[in-house]
């Protein structure tokens, strides 16, 4: 274990660059679906390991600079396992692939609740802290419903339906109240303390790893997207199955590998503040920013299935919370069995149209 973990980025570099070769090589021999595939999956591993490293450089350098670690706990760790989505979801609609880009949030709403959250539950029975179903919880209800709500396009004046720049607008508004909040219930519980014991902090090699993980973010989100919609292409599947379901589930990694790790450990907080914390930003910060920068359309089926499914797994998910202050192996199991109906229905209702 202990050589995996200092050799993991020779592991992903080497990853990336077989990947690389692979997808050149059938390129080559014009197999465009293996291609795609090795192109998918390669840029994959950039965006994820870009995160990671975003994450771990803003980390020690806000701790450099004499940041509390509840405030970038708060804020640096939600932000980055939430960057994936954002550059995903934000190039997708600017080059014209709002499937993608809605379906990418719904779909990693959807899995943080039912699959990765499901999957904790399995694990170690999670025990929620009444604290967590005060506002934290019921604000990720109440913007889960506020974007049901806004997605019929009412403050756009549109005939169809549609999230415009004033709803984006809306969102980021929220998403600044949430970060306030955040930031000062934070410094109620901690102030902010500086590092004595290093004289000289390497604020260069933190630097790099910002830099380098900004680089892997953006390279590996704009691939993933360019692969993710040259495959529906050639499945003729729509772009919103391909963002709700292998997208979806992608970016969510960062929160599928925090989660895990934080239930071996029984680390409850962790864990629900991860899901529940990532949803908020996905639909506030992702959203809100998509929205503003160009209009996003909003397919039928995900304004009638995909949404209505995301509201009432988020409501079960709390009434979950409810029942004895925690989330039983049988309830992470139900979820984990919803999600698999839902994949179900949506590819039953795909072969259906075909």
């Amino acid at each position: 274990m202990k050589w995996l973990e200092e050799n993991t980025k020779w592991i992903v570099l080497g990853s990336v660059i077989a990947g690389s070769v692979f997808a050149m090589f059938f390129r080559y021999l014009g197999n465009l679906t293996i291609f795609y595939i090795f192109v998918f999956v390669t840029s994959l591993v950039v965006l994820v390991k870009g995160a990671d490293f975003l994450v771990d450089g803003a980390s020690l350098l806000a701790k450099h600079k004499g940041v509390s670690p509840l405030v970038i706990g708060l804020t640096v760790v939600a932000f980055g396992t939430s960057l994936p989505e954002l550059v995903v979801s934000t190039y997708a609609n600017l080059v014209g692939s709002s499937g993608i880009s809605l379906g990418n949030i719904i779909g990693s709403n959807l899995s943080n609740i039912a699959v990765i959250l499901g999957l904790s539950a399995c694990i170690s029975p999670v025990i929620i802290k009444k604290e967590t179903l005060g506002f934290d919880m019921k604000f990720m209800l109440f913007v889960s419903f506020l974007l049901f709500f806004l997605c019929f396009g009412f403050f756009e004046f549109s005939s169809s339906p549609v999230l415009g720049a004033t709803d984006g607008l809306i969102l980021l508004f929220l998403f600044a109240y949430f970060l306030y909040r955040m930031f000062n219930g934070a410094e109620k519980q901690k102030k902010l303390h500086i590092l004595a014991h290093e004289k000289k902090p390497k604020i260069q090699r933190d630097l790099v790893l910002v830099t380098a993980g900004i680089a892997g973010v953006v390279v590996g989100g704009k691939f993933l997207v360019e692969s993710g919609r040259s495959l529906a292409e050639l499945f003729g599947v729509p772009e919103i199955i391909i963002g709700l379901t292998i997208i979806a589930v992608g970016t969510s990694l960062p929160e599928l590998a925090t989660n895990v790790v934080a239930s071996l450990k029984k680390r409850y907080d962790i864990s629900v503040g991860n899901i529940v914390g990532s949803n908020i930003f996905n639909i506030l910060m992702v959203l809100g920013i998509a929205s503003v920068l160009k209009p996003v359309p909003v397919p039928a089926q995900a304004l009638w299935t995909d949404m209505p499914f995301m509201l009432f797994v988020s409501v079960l998910l709390f009434a979950f919370m409810k029942t004895g202050y925690k989330i039983s192996r049988k309830e992470g199991f139900a979820l984990i069995l919803l999600y698999v109906l839902y994949l179900g229905y949506i590819f039953t209702a795909i072969g259906a149209r075909a």
